[in-house]
């Protein structure tokens, strides 16, 4: 299982960081661009070096380490036709470096394996899913686009524009 460090404080750290720097309108989040800067500052020694979209049947993405974890490579699965789907999985693996590198040097993540994982795995699996969720839609800017209003497909559907995400993971957000 993973180390001390919580999905929610990661990406809520990683969001004010945003504000301070892009402010509050910096919808939707770069992440690939934040992958890479911000791993290159803070682990020099073992920086995300590549991200890259590749054919990858039956997986949703990939992270991987060089031999003596020196440098790391996400790969998505370009074919994946919903580019907020991309960017929740470019986040999933992203989180996957910050919350779990120590633990085992590669991730690959497919739908399939979620029903065939341990405790362990599917508990980083979860974790993961929610750093990319707290990245991608912070609760205090998501709580303000919803405030006051009651749940539509147009609120849903201005949600999932605003970040960049799935209708589906607006949705599951607002619930």
């Amino acid at each position: 299982m993973s180390d001390s460090k919580k999905p929610t404080v990661e990406a809520n750290r990683l969001s004010k960081m945003l504000n301070q720097v892009l402010g509050e309108e910096r919808f939707p989040v770069k992440v690939e661009e934040l992958a890479l800067e911000y791993s290159t500052q803070c682990f020099p020694n073992s920086p995300i070096a590549k991200i890259v979209g590749e054919d990858l049947p039956g997986f949703e993405g990939l992270l991987k380490s060089n031999k003596d974890q020196s440098k790391w490579l996400i790969v998505y699965n370009s074919s994946v036709a919903s580019p907020g789907r991309r960017r929740f999985t470019l986040a999933h693996e992203f989180g996957h470096y910050l919350l779990h590198r120590q633990l085992q040097p590669q991730f690959a993540c497919s739908q399939q394996d979620m029903e065939e994982w341990d405790a362990d795995e599917r508990q980083i699996e979860v974790e993961a899913d929610v750093f990319a969720s707290f990245l991608l839609m912070p609760l205090d800017d998501f709580r303000k686009q919803v405030a006051g209003q009651a749940i539509s497909f147009d609120l849903l559907s201005h949600c999932a524009s605003r970040y960049g995400v799935s209708l589906t993971a607006a949705a599951l957000k607002w619930i």
